[in-house]
């Protein structure tokens, strides 16, 4: 068992290069990870994933379209099937997304609870998150609805010459409460318009 505290004033030398990402992590944060077993590599390779999905959370609520190139490569698969939508390539989904921007008015993601399993040299890694939706659309009559979509996303990733990018993701439909607009199920949003 663990009983001393890492204390941020503590000094430890982690024998590895300086990186801005590195040097923005409290040293107690970096003293627990590595007593988890993690190299001091690994541990910024799963800051690096942590980084890339909050760029993907901002942007796609702040409707940043464009800067998610930087979090999937063109390449990248979607299966968006489970929540009635499409088995696309990014380029087509990102239309999908850049289309219904004026059907939903309001789209706040809380995206958690990762679980990051590397493959032997760390060049791929699967991970599974749990994400939490609010999302806010007018009906008709113009007055705003608010309901969340929960569920699961599977994703693939590979670490590129820029960075960690997502190859492939897989969108688990979980359920919807609140006030959902919407009597034909997901499918429907996009008719919406």
């Amino acid at each position: 068992m663990f009983e001393e505290r890492a204390r941020p004033d503590a000094t430890v030398d982690f024998s590895i290069t300086k990186h801005e990402f590195l040097d923005s992590t409290p040293l107690y944060q970096w003293k627990v990870l590595i007593c988890m077993g993690y190299s001091a590599e690994e541990v910024a390779d799963r800051m690096a994933i942590h980084d890339l999905i909050a760029t993907y959370v901002h942007a796609i609520d702040d409707g940043r379209y464009d800067d998610l190139d930087q979090v999937f490569l063109p390449e990248t698969l979607f299966d968006l099937t489970s929540a009635g939508s499409v088995l696309a390539h990014w380029p087509e989904v990102k239309e999908i997304y850049r289309g219904n921007s004026d059907v939903f008015v309001k789209y706040f993601h809380l995206y958690g609870n990762l679980q990051i399993k590397f493959d032997e040299t760390r060049s791929t890694a699967t991970m599974q998150s749990k994400v939490i939706n609010p999302i806010g659309v007018n009906d008709e009559e113009g007055h705003l609805r608010l309901f969340q979509v929960h569920g699961v996303y599977d994703d693939v990733l590979r670490k590129t010459n820029e960075g960690w990018r997502i190859t492939n993701r897989v969108w688990l439909q979980g359920w919807i409460s609140g006030d959902y607009p919407f009597a034909g199920g997901p499918a429907e949003i996009g008719k919406a318009r």
